[in-house]
């Protein structure tokens, strides 16, 4: 009887080590998870700042940079895209006040 009660001791010590294991990787999951989007961020910003640093050199030596020409132009398209809609907005929500009084 004592060995049977030992023997099922065992089986329960190894069921709740193989439950820890089984705590343990799920609870590093979203970690591994933060990591890899902070890893594939930091390669974005690698990128981004190797992309500056060429821009930088071009405008240095006199050169144009088409590729931030390009952006600059899409970030005023919009800008003026967001100023067109808040002042639509701005419009609608006055008209709405006006037709509540």
């Amino acid at each position: 009887a004592a060995q049977a009660a030992e023997e099922a001791l065992r089986g329960r010590a190894a069921a709740l080590s193989d439950q820890l294991v089984q705590a343990q990787r799920e609870a590093s999951a979203p970690v591994s998870r933060a990591v890899a989007e902070l890893r594939r961020r930091v390669e974005a910003d690698k990128e981004s700042l190797r992309r500056l640093l060429l821009a930088v050199r071009a405008e240095r030596e006199g050169g144009r940079v088409p590729e931030l020409e390009e952006r600059l132009r899409v970030t005023r398209a919009e800008a003026e895209a967001l100023r067109q809609a808040v002042s639509a907005e701005r419009a609608g929500a006055a008209e709405r006040r006006a037709a509540a009084d």
